[in-house]
């Protein structure tokens, strides 16, 4: 073993202490702001970037169960998997909502056997923080600009409290509907009731 090598343990333990004093020294809970500012270490950048996704990945979750149980509140019948759930609509069509790979959450409208278009393609941006609102509101528009040409409406769930709206608008112009995330996460208030509405017209229910 080299004299590199040698010191490796050595310096694993001063990285785990640092660290170590980083965590028990926040008064109180580690929160999401305590990890905003790790980008100020070495590897800050990749824990925020990991925190982040964490945080998307559970308010896109969240956002289509609250979806789903919008279309479960109508007296009508479903097939429910854990990544979609359709029906055949009162016009007699097959439609799905499900979860997708870009943008997060797609409805789509059968118009014949085997064949669909995307009536709805859905973005969700799960953070909160004013900062970095401009450039989830751009994510949205790059992932609505792929379908641009195949789905009929574009909607963008993401955090509106205290933004100028106007301003989000010019981030993403494809964006027809701006919901609150916050507001849709704890099913209530404009956001959450226009939501519903839209969800039922666009299903066909």
């Amino acid at each position: 073993m080299s004299k590199k090598n040698d010191r490796l343990p050595s310096l694993c333990q001063s990285l785990n202490d640092v660290i170590g004093q980083l965590v028990t020294g926040v008064d109180g809970e580690f929160t999401a702001q305590d990890v905003s500012q790790l980008p100020l270490l070495t590897l800050g950048a990749q824990l925020d970037g990991s925190w982040r996704t964490r945080i998307g990945q559970r308010a896109t979750k969240a956002v289509f169960e609250a979806i789903k149980d919008i279309v479960k509140s109508v007296d009508i019948s479903y097939q429910e998997l854990s990544d979609s759930l359709t029906l055949v609509n009162r016009s007699g069509r097959k439609v799905t909502v499900a979860l997708a790979a870009d943008p997060d959450v797609v409805i789509t409208e059968e118009v014949s056997e085997g064949q669909a278009f995307i009536k709805v393609a859905i973005e969700i941006k799960g953070g909160t923080d004013q900062s970095n609102a401009h450039n989830r509101a751009g994510e949205a528009e790059k992932s609505h600009q792929k379908l641009r040409a195949e789905a009929d409406d574009f909607w963008t769930v993401i955090s509106i409290k205290e933004m100028n709206i106007a301003v989000l608008k010019q981030e993403s112009p494809t964006t027809r509907q701006w919901f609150d995330v916050t507001e849709v996460l704890e099913r209530n208030g404009d956001s959450w009731n226009r939501l519903q509405d839209r969800v039922r017209v666009a299903m066909g229910i």
